[in-house]
């Protein structure tokens, strides 16, 4: 048997988190004269201990360990990924490369914690090849499809969410690239449209998981209280999957405003209002899982054509948005153009739009 350090590799749980004491594994080898032996290994369920990647466990279906000076496993060679550098390996020579210590795990799959996509069912699990581990650290390198499809429902933060593709190339304890993609929606917009992703993540040690923007690649329309909204490809939206997730949109677009899209007086709305704002073009306008809306760096601009309140014409001093509780609140403060036949006045109004969220 050999147990591994808590610092190389740590116990699987069943629920997905680590667990107690250390990894064990057990050899049938044969031993050569010395201190030098080869053979198949049986390993425990194990996961890397770094926080971005607590969760994700190897379960092993063959794999070598290799502590001899005289052979390297079959195909060991031919499977070692392009970026790895091993002084052990370097040699031209076959035999000096036999030197070469450590495990090799050759077939196994990974058990993908259940956070991902907040989906009811049990861990998903796809397979990997050529998973090292050595006195240079932990390298593998995998590529996982339809890990969460669209049609689970998956969600982050209440964010619609899909995770079709996740690659993760780790070379010696260092992430060298990673990345997802799938689809997102907006939970202001019609659950038929999405947003495209595919970007590469940014790994640190804090535990920040998958760390990433994504722009949209064409314009989104959807209604937002009483408005139609269109997104325009400058927008960012930014999302931080792990343990802690996080997910905001910076919108760049345009509202058009018009009583017309409120409900109906029986589910809430009021056929007093009679508001016609079309042509509002919006910077900045952000929405955080976090924060909810943020108006600090919110500006906006009038366009054609006139917009008119009760049949006259007004201008605006301000617009923003708010919650209250959770659910979202539009406070327009228009500005009336009342005018006679020899004179004319204004009259100022501020009008708060109040909505409820709920599920159907």
């Amino acid at each position: 048997e050999y147990e591994f350090p808590r610092d190389v590799i740590v116990p699987d749980s069943p629920d997905g988190t680590p667990g107690e004491g250390n990894v064990t594994a057990r050899m049938n080898f044969k031993a050569c004269r010395g201190f030098n032996f080869m053979g198949a290994l049986n390993i425990e369920p194990f996961q890397i201990p770094t926080n971005a990647m607590e969760g994700y466990a190897f379960v092993v279906e063959e794999a070598w360990v290799d502590w001899s000076n005289f052979d390297n496993p079959p195909e060991f060679e031919a499977n070692l990924p392009a970026n790895y550098v091993n002084a052990d390996l370097r040699s031209s020579e076959p035999r000096l490369r036999n030197v070469w210590h450590g495990f090799w795990l050759k077939r196994l799959h990974l058990r993908i914690p259940k956070y991902v996509g907040n989906v009811e069912r049990d861990r998903l699990s796809a397979g990997i090849n050529n998973m090292i581990i050595d006195k240079s650290g932990f390298t593998c390198s995998f590529r996982l499809e339809n890990l969460v499809s669209w049609e689970e429902e998956g969600n982050v933060e209440g964010w619609a969410f899909s995770l079709d593709t996740l690659y993760v190339d780790v070379v010696q304890n260092s992430f060298t690239e990673a990345g997802l993609s799938g689809k997102l929606g907006l939970p202001i917009a019609d659950e038929r449209q999405f947003l495209l992703y595919n970007a590469a993540v940014a790994h640190d040690d804090s535990g920040t998981g998958f760390h990433f923007n994504v722009r949209p690649e064409e314009r989104l329309d959807f209604p937002i209280l009483i408005a139609q909204a269109s997104i325009e490809p400058t927008t960012v939206i930014e999302l931080r999957l792990g343990r802690e997730n996080y997910i905001g949109i910076d919108l760049n677009g345009s509202l058009s405003i018009s009583s017309d899209n409120q409900p109906n007086e029986s589910e809430g709305g009021n056929d007093a209002l009679d508001l016609n704002m079309p042509g509002i073009t919006v910077q900045h306008l952000k929405l955080n899982s976090r924060d909810g809306f943020d108006n600090e760096d919110f500006t906006y601009s009038l366009a054609s054509p006139q917009k008119s309140m009760s049949g006259f014409p007004i201008s605006l001093d301000s617009i923003s948005l708010g919650l209250d509780g959770m659910n979202p609140t539009l406070t327009i403060q228009p500005r009336l153009t009342l005018a006679g036949e020899s004179s004319g006045f204004s009259a100022a109004a501020k009008i708060t739009i109040n909505s409820e969220i709920y599920e159907k």
